[in-house]
């Protein structure tokens, strides 16, 4: 029902086909942790953006907002919500990152992003985009676990979804 995937998606060659198999899986929820810009096209080209992890260059991805949003409105019809948790930082230049030079500033917008994908429940063609922007420095993993756990709990105790969350 839930498929939990922590900076996987960075890595890939290709990260919108590993995104879209991701889609395809669990029956209710994706929950993501990658780097994102809001400025500038994502850079696929591993050559340009890469990481030296264990002396072997591998890709390093950092996807566009508006490009992933695109992508899921395309690529995966049955998602009725996506709700984007952004903890804004410059990415270039830090963990042996090769990353496209715009990345090195803040006027990109890199983030480390928690993006919680909900599937189809009831609610087909509505599809509903949420963006929160995490000012205090509450980690967007911690905030995406609370939820897990919450969702854990109402599965446990079989207590039925009300539409109210706390965030």
């Amino acid at each position: 029902e839930i498929i939990f995937c922590r900076d996987v998606i960075i890595h890939q060659a290709d990260p919108f086909l590993f995104l879209k198999r991701l889609c395809s899986v669990p029956s209710k929820y994706i929950i993501l942790r990658l780097r994102t810009r809001d400025v500038g096209n994502t850079v696929l080209d591993p050559e340009v953006s890469c990481q030296l992890y264990y002396e072997i260059w591998t890709p390093y991805m950092i996807l566009n907002c508006d490009e992933i949003v695109s992508f899921l409105k395309e690529s995966c019809p049955d998602i009725s919500r996506v709700i984007f948790y952004k903890h804004y930082m410059v990415l270039g230049g830090l963990v042996n990152r090769y990353l496209p030079k715009d990345t090195y500033f803040q006027h990109t917008k890199t983030a480390e992003t928690a993006i919680l994908i909900e599937k189809n429940t009831g609610h087909k063609g509505s599809l509903k985009f949420e963006v929160v922007q995490n000012d205090e420095q509450v980690s967007c993993l911690t905030i995406i676990m609370v939820k897990i756990f919450s969702l854990i709990m109402r599965f446990i105790t079989g207590r039925k979804y009300t539409g109210k969350v706390w965030w």
